[in-house]
């Protein structure tokens, strides 16, 4: 993956919060499956009776719609992708995870 990016997580669990990603998702009247930017807004340890499938999810907010979705582990597709740690611009800023969160709360309010 170019322009600093990888496909595997570079770190695991709440050390995720506010990592900046990248997806494919389809986009626009066409449909035509387009990187979007976006970032980890909540993570998630999900423990089942057996230990052994233990995983981890993570709520990704997407910017360009203020849409979230859940994604988890295993990352096995070529469609999400994470900021390489060693690189400047890992995460978002506090003030972005708090503005996602808002947005995602009245999104909430509003649906019910």
């Amino acid at each position: 993956m170019k322009g600093g990016f990888q496909y595997l997580p570079p770190k695991t669990g709440e050390e995720m919060l506010g990592w900046v990603i990248r997806a494919t998702f389809p986009t626009g009247p066409r449909r035509e499956l387009r990187w979007h930017d976006g970032f980890i807004v909540e993570q998630r340890r999900f423990e089942p009776a057996a230990p052994a499938a233990a995983y981890q999810a993570y709520r990704l907010f997407f910017t360009i719609d203020s849409q979230a979705e859940w994604v988890h582990e295993p990352f096995d597709g070529k469609d999400l992708c994470f900021r390489k740690a060693h690189l400047l611009g890992t995460k978002v800023a506090e003030s972005e995870l708090v503005r996602a969160h808002r947005c995602l709360k009245q999104a909430e309010e509003d649906s019910d």
